[in-house]
């Protein structure tokens, strides 16, 4: 996907990605996890705003900041990179 991108943090095994959305409803922080299942090879793509009160993934806000294209950009960017780490 050749689109604009945010620029992300990520961690030595490529499992977990923070970047910020900036828009119409201001800057929030949006997490990427990619999270082992009971399967073997299988893995769940978990992604949403970061609740600090809980200090995990909200995956149910809807933030409406006007930048979703650029956003699913950017989640999509990760996966590339998850895959073949």
């Amino acid at each position: 996907m050749n689109k604009p991108r945010y620029q992300y943090k990520t961690e030595n095994h490529f499992e977990y990605f923070e970047f910020y959305s900036e828009g119409a409803k201001g800057i929030v922080k949006k997490v990427i996890e990619y999270q082992k299942t009971s399967n073997e090879n299988i893995y769940n793509l978990a992604f949403g705003d970061y609740d600090e009160a809980a200090k995990g993934i909200d995956d149910l806000s809807v933030t409406n900041n006007g930048d979703s294209l650029k956003v699913l950009a950017t989640v999509a960017s990760t996966i590339d990179l998850f895959h073949n780490s």
